[in-house]
């Protein structure tokens, strides 16, 4: 078989460099805690929604009934005056007739105007993660976690719709990154952690042709004559490539549970 003519080169996985294989520690299921109602199980972020206390007659506010306000009543020359500008508004109302208008009484009375406005609070829990850089970590050694409904949480504003998140206190760990299983890095995508790809100049082949002055030139163009391939670009020949998260100086997470509080106007 002519050399030129001879197969590729296929690229296997590297046994130096293996993809992560085996489950992290976050990814093994997370034990249930008392404020989280299960959500989480398996570490995806499964969101569960709590359901709220039950509401007993205490907590409901009772009516009140509220004084109405002195209300002071109007004089004839208001009335007229309010009349002359409402016939003034309109080009063919005269304005004689409010002018010579007779009061004989007055009586007056007063309306009120009701604007009501609701809205209506939920919340929701799932695990979250973030990368471990030494920060504080408020774990179950610190004591048993609240259930949601019995954290003070403050929204931004009523009567607008919007999500908050907040971390629920005793429930934070630090596990071993499940993206890398701990170890920093990942097998390169490009090579599959062997450290060499295809070279692009000769398609793999080992032979590159050239034209110089209408004289047809083939000779070797490669840098591993035995397999036809050149150092990853990719990982610069180490087989591996860092953790894709740049925030990550470990090769740790903060794996907690947080609760959504979110408000929606009815």
């Amino acid at each position: 078989m002519d050399e030129s003519q001879q197969p590729l080169l296929q690229l296997e996985p590297s046994d130096a460099y293996p993809p992560p294989t085996a489950p992290g520690p976050a990814l093994a299921a997370v034990e249930q805690n008392p404020g989280s109602s299960g959500a989480g199980v398996g570490f995806e972020l499964v969101e569960s929604t709590v359901p709220p206390p039950p509401v007993t007659e205490d907590a409901i506010p009772q009516p009140q009934d509220t004084p109405a306000p002195n209300i002071p009543t109007i004089s004839e020359e208001e009335a007229r005056e309010a009349l002359l500008e409402t016939v003034s508004a309109h080009c063919c109302y005269g304005k004689s007739a409010a002018r010579e208008f007779i009061f004989t009484n007055i009586t007056s009375s007063s309306a009120f105007h009701y604007e009501l406005e609701t809205f209506a609070e939920g919340r929701q829990t799932a695990w979250d993660h973030e990368p471990y850089n030494g920060q504080a970590i408020d774990g179950p050694q610190n004591g048993p976690a609240p259930q949601a409904w019995s954290i003070l949480a403050q929204p931004d504003t009523n009567f607008r719709d919007h999500r908050k998140n907040f971390e629920i206190p005793h429930t934070a760990s630090v596990k071993a990154c499940h993206k890398c299983c701990g170890g920093g890095y990942n097998q390169c995508p490009q090579c599959l952690g062997s450290t060499k790809v295809h070279c692009k100049s000769c398609g793999g082949s080992g032979r590159k042709s050239e034209v110089h002055h209408e004289h047809h030139h083939d000779h070797h163009h490669h840098h591993d004559q035995h397999h036809h391939t050149v150092p990853c670009h990719c990982c610069h020949g180490t087989g591996r490539v860092t953790y894709a998260n740049k925030e990550l100086q470990s090769s740790d997470i903060k794996l907690y549970l947080y609760f959504c509080m979110y408000l929606a106007s009815l």
